[in-house]
């Protein structure tokens, strides 16, 4: 029975050499997990900053944002001129076309404001808020969706940019996004429309994916038949 308990345990060091871990990769999809109602709603949570203070979530929604029909979107009751800066979303199922701005429905609809709505400076915000640590893959875009495009930003926690554009100047212009970067528990990654000074014609588009590969343990049932049988043929042999 000996030989046998050294046979089981020469199996397990030999699994968990072989097989230490399964990785599954986990997805996140800014548009498909955004609420008008709830936030943070998952791992996103939406705000604004003026200039480089922090960021403050917006605690207010309407059905109509700006005024235009069938666009949900979150806002602030403290900080805003006719529900903006915002962040929503199209949900009337065909692109909205309201004076110049155009509004499809697979983005986010995300807009500043800026100085010249009698309020400060105000960049519009969507956090992803890191569930695991890991090296997450990101890709995406920003889109133009009125005449007077602001700048966009993509930036880890503590203001590091890893992404920074101006739109142009022609509707529907995209800009698009894609790089790796390790994110710790609680990291964040803000997706970031500034208001460039103006608060007139600036609705941007946000598409943004995020996927991690998260470290699974082997079977439990397998580890644990292994645990078990090498306890039972120990607790066999000869003089024990």
């Amino acid at each position: 029975m000996a030989h046998m308990s050294k046979i089981l345990t020469v199996s397990m060091v030999a699994l968990a050499a072989f097989f230490p871990v399964v990785a599954s990769a986990t997805t996140f999809d800014a548009v498909a997990a955004f609420s008008s109602t709830v936030n943070p709603n998952e791992s996103f949570s939406y705000g604004y900053r003026i200039g480089s203070g922090s960021l403050v979530l917006y605690n207010a929604n309407t059905t109509s944002c700006a005024g235009i029909g069938g666009l949900p979107c979150q806002y602030s009751t403290s900080f805003n001129n006719n529900n903006l800066p915002a962040v929503g979303i199209n949900t009337t199922g065909a692109l909205i076309s309201s004076g110049s701005v155009r509004i499809p429905t697979n983005e986010l609809f995300m807009h500043p404001v800026g100085q010249n709505s009698g309020l400060l400076a105000g960049d519009t915000i969507v956090r992803f808020t890191a569930p695991v640590a890991g090296l997450y893959s990101v890709s995406g875009l920003f889109q133009i969706l009125d005449v007077s495009p602001s700048g966009v930003e993509v930036s880890i926690e503590g203001g590091t940019s890893v992404f920074a554009t101006a739109l142009g100047v022609s509707l529907n212009n995209t800009a698009s996004f894609s790089f790796g970067t390790f994110l710790a528990l609680g990291g964040t990654l803000d997706f970031v429309v500034d208001s460039a000074g103006s608060y007139y014609n600036d609705s941007t588009g946000l598409q943004a994916l995020l996927s991690v590969d998260v470290p699974e343990p082997v079977s439990v049932a397998l580890l644990a038949m292994g645990l078990i049988g090498t306890v039972v043929a120990g607790r066999r042999r000869p003089g024990l």
